[in-house]
């Protein structure tokens, strides 16, 4: 869980000093941690990573613990000055990534399925892709991710191959698409994507000994036959072969 959360939490605690104020908060709500969430879409205002008296940051773990207060100079956050935030698409993006965070933190029935879960949600966004005619190699590259990450994310093997919550986030997003969304089209219809038909391996014509291997360059699917061992594509490209001018 925490390589799976890597880069997604803040080491100190965030706030929005309105909330603290208005709505009588008293803790700190565990969506501020996630650094994705940059602002309070209620109140408009930017979430703040240290007192706005001293500058000093909120420790996670203190003692005496205290909501609302600095430990160091041990005046009430409630009372900081609130950043607001003009720019209304930044504020939608919040308010997206806001719900979403919640829907995951939220306990929820099919997590006792999560395994099969996960895997479907992989295919349904390898079918998306396919739909919207990007190879696995250049979502890779426009997330800013490994061709391995995007291949865990799409076999739902997110912990062998290195995938985070932030990985999740930037695959939805290159689609245009909500993590929320994608959750909830999986739990209503989690057997529509029907899974992709292994080939037939060309050396030995063997298909249950058949396993997907991986990407190659052009981000097709590669395949590896565990019976004689032969590594091959379903429909590979073929290349032109440019003519010497005699």
């Amino acid at each position: 869980m925490s390589r799976f959360l890597s880069g997604c939490m803040s080491q100190y605690l965030r706030y929005c000093p309105v909330c603290f104020t208005e709505e009588r908060v008293t803790y700190y709500l565990l969506s501020w941690r996630f650094l994705m969430l940059t602002c309070c879409c209620k109140h408009r205002c930017r979430l703040l990573e240290a007192c706005g008296h001293c500058g000093e940051l909120i420790p996670l773990f203190r003692s005496p613990f205290t909501v609302g207060n600095c430990l160091r100079c041990e005046r009430s956050l409630k009372l900081c000055t609130a950043v607001s935030v003009p720019d209304e698409a930044e504020l939608g993006v919040a308010s997206h990534i806001y719900d979403t965070l919640v829907s995951l933190l939220t306990p929820q029935p099919w997590e006792a399925e999560s395994s099969r879960i996960i895997k479907h949600i992989g295919r349904h966004l390898a079918h998306m892709r396919k739909t919207k005619r990007l190879t696995a190699v250049e979502v890779a590259r426009q997330i800013g991710e490994t061709l391995t990450v995007v291949e865990g994310i799409e076999r739902g093997d997110f912990v062998g191959k290195g995938a985070t919550l932030q990985s999740y986030f930037n695959y939805t997003h290159c689609l245009d698409l909500g993590l929320r969304e994608v959750f909830t089209s999986v739990l209503e219809a989690p057997d529509h994507i029907p899974a992709t038909p292994l080939p037939l391996c060309p050396a030995c014509q063997e298909l249950s000994h058949v396993t997907r291997d991986g990407f190659n360059r052009s981000g097709s699917q590669r395949y590896q036959c565990q019976s004689c061992h032969h590594s091959f594509t379903a429909s590979p490209k073929v290349r032109e072969v440019k003519r010497q001018p005699s």
